[in-house]
Parts: C-alpha cells; sequence; structure tokens
C-alpha cells in the first residue's frame, strides 16, 4: 500500500471538491474520494489484520446485513487500534516512518467516516413508532440546544467570559484588504504550570507572552484518547492569516490544506491568486496554532472557532513536556513567524478569546 499516494490522491479530491462549483464536477469527485476511501480501508485493513489481528470499519453486520456502527462504538475501535499502534512503535516493532503513515491512514477513514455516523439515540426505537421517535427525537434536540444555549449565555455572565465584538477599521488607502491587522506580538516570559491529561501530568513553561490577530482560514479538531495525550490537552489547531491575507477574497484560487502527514497538524496551501503576493512572501502572514485551553471555559469557546472568523488570542507561547507511556516528549513552540516545515507552528496556553468584526 503506498501511502505517500494515498494521501497525495486523497489531499487532491478534497481539494478538488471544496473549489468545485458545478455540481456534476462536485459529485463526481465525491464517487472517487468514496471509492479511494472504501479502496484504502481495504488494503489497510489487511495490513492491520496482519499486524493487530483486528480492522476498523465504520460498518459493522446486522442481521447479515452491513450497517453503520454508532459513532460512539466507531471512536471506541479507533481509540483501541490507536492505542495498539501506539505500543508498536513504543515497542519499537514498526519504525517512526510506519507509525506515522499508519496514523496518516486512520486520519483519513476517521475524518471521511465520523461525520456520517450517528449518535447512541436516548431512546428504545424497538418499543416507539417511527413517527412517534422523529418527533421526539426533534423535540429533544431543541430542548437540548435550548439548555445549551441558556447554560452558555448564564455562565459566560456570571464567569465574566463574555467576548467583545470589536470593529476593525478598514484602510483608506483604497486597498482592499485589511492591513491594519498587525502582525502578532510577543515579549519575554518565564514561569511554568502542570495540566493533567488523563492523570497524566504535562509541563507547560512560558517561553514568552502572546497576542495574535487575523482572519482564520483552517481548523483542526483531535479525538482525545489515552494513547495520544496530546490530543486530551491540545485538542484544536487553529491557523490564522493577517495583514494582505486577512482579506476573504485572497482565497479565490487559494487552498488551504491540513498536512495530513504530520496528522492535521500543520498548514500547506496552493494559490493562483496574484493577491496572495500582495504583502511579499505570504509565508510570513501565516500561522498554525495549536492551541490548548487554560481552563473548561476557554476549552468550550475554542470549539466556537471556525472559517472566516475573525479572532483575537491571547496567551503565551510554551514548550511541552510529558511522558506518553514510557516515552518521555517534548514539544516545544515556535518563537518565530519566519519559519517553516515542521517545528514551525505556534504553541498557545490560551487564557482569553476575542471574536472581532471586520
Amino acid at each position: 500500500m503506498n501511502v505517500d499516494k494515498i494521501l497525495s490522491e486523497y489531499n487532491y479530491l478534497k481539494d478538488q471538491i471544496d473549489i468545485a462549483t458545478n455540481p456534476t464536477d462536485l459529485a463526481t469527485r465525491k464517487l472517487e474520494l468514496e471509492k479511494l476511501v472504501r479502496e484504502s480501508l481495504s488494503a489497510f485493513n489487511d495490513y492491520l489484520q496482519i499486524m493487530l489481528g483486528r480492522t476498523l470499519s465504520p460498518f459493522k453486520q446486522t442481521n447479515n446485513k452491513p450497517t453503520l456502527l454508532l459513532k460512539e462504538e466507531f471512536i471506541a475501535s479507533y481509540n483501541a487500534i490507536f492505542s495498539l499502534v501506539d505500543q508498536k512503535w513504543e515497542d519499537r516493532i514498526i519504525n517512526h516512518d510506519e507509525y506515522r503513515q499508519i496514523c496518516s491512514v486512520l486520519t483519513i477513514i476517521k475524518d471521511y467516516f465520523l461525520p456520517n455516523l450517528k449518535n447512541t439515540p436516548h431512546y428504545n426505537t424497538a418499543v416507539v413508532e417511527e413517527k412517534k421517535v422523529k418527533t421526539y427525537a426533534s423535540t429533544r434536540a431543541f430542548e437540548g440546544m435550548s439548555k445549551l444555549i441558556i447554560a452558555v449565555a448564564v455562565a459566560m455572565l456570571c464567569i465574566g467570559v463574555k467576548n467583545e465584538v470589536i470593529k476593525i477599521p478598514h484602510t483608506t488607502s483604497g486597498v482592499s484588504y485589511l492591513n491594519n491587522i498587525s502582525a502578532p506580538t510577543q515579549s519575554d516570559a518565564s514561569g511554568q504550570t502542570v495540566i493533567k491529561a488523563y492523570n497524566t501530568e504535562i509541563a507547560i513553561t512560558y517561553m514568552a507572552e502572546y497576542s495574535i490577530t487575523g482572519r482564520v482560514v483552517s481548523t483542526a479538531t483531535f479525538l482525545a484518547n489515552k494513547a495520544n495525550l496530546r490530543n486530551k490537552f491540545s485538542p484544536k489547531d487553529v491557523s490564522i492569516v493577517w495583514g494582505p491575507l486577512s482579506d476573504k477574497k485572497v482565497d479565490r484560487g487559494t487552498r488551504w490544506i491540513r498536512d495530513i502527514s504530520i496528522q492535521r497538524r500543520g498548514i500547506i496551501f496552493t494559490s493562483s491568486n496574484s493577491q496572495i503576493n500582495a504583502g511579499g512572501d505570504p509565508g510570513q502572514f501565516i500561522s498554525n496554532n495549536h492551541l490548548i485551553p487554560a481552563n473548561n471555559q476557554i476549552r468550550s469557546l475554542m470549539k466556537a472557532i471556525k472559517k472566516n472568523d475573525y479572532i483575537r488570542i491571547d496567551g503565551y507561547l510554551v514548550d511541552v513536556d510529558y511522558m506518553q507511556g514510557s516515552i518521555p516528549i517534548s514539544l516545544p513552540t515556535s518563537l518565530s513567524r519566519f519559519d517553516e516545515g515542521n517545528g514551525a507552528c505556534e504553541q498557545i496556553y490560551v487564557i482569553k478569546i476575542t471574536w472581532l468584526k471586520p
């Protein structure tokens, strides 16, 4: 199985789906993506069966027919396999390149199938008529959403986490982009705090006080599991642009792509839009940020960050050290906006999130 080829084709088809405007082209690309994922899943499971003695599938047999798993069932299977793969890597049964490739394919399978899986229902479908089930589910969803909105509103008022909306003035130079969104600022900091992920201590060392403002061009959320503690204490990546890239017009002909080769913990882009070079090298106006929430309120706010939001994140650039099983892990942050490649991402211990209105 040529994993690098699969990754390349997967990224290409995802990009084509994102930019497709013709319904026929969109449908064709989606079918091609489905075929790629299913063929990759079949070949990958042959490999997993040999290496682990088990496979990963979004399907189960019900009355001799394949049906989709519930979301919780799939996540449990995914986490179990991830744990086994991590153990094989810790025991040096597989090398780093094999580990990276396996994790990449696991990520593709999860990203493709998970959004289509249903949550476990909180009612007994065997004794409720279909019409009543639909009515009940809709009522529960409405009541649950209402309670959630009220709870969040009350919590934000009580704890003082209300995020102000700030008007960003447009430039008066005739240039269409918001070039007054300046580069991130940082200043020296010191100190350390300790947080926990599944009862494992995570050492957070402050390297710089940090503030970044700009437009979100991509996000990635990671499933927490004991086999990968990082996903627990740093559950979301947010890619932010500023300066000449903060205008949404830059996105015409530009594709922002999560780097699957490092489990989506990075951002790459391709562009045919000349505006992306308006300020020189566009790389100096892009930052991928690993977010570490300082508390549960910040964790909840992080979940609300979405593409094309204009936001400001305040906190600290931090180095992180912890033990993943018997293996010591060190994750340093970047302290420069001009580096690139693996290790160039900013790792932020987030203490405040502010939504901005352009």
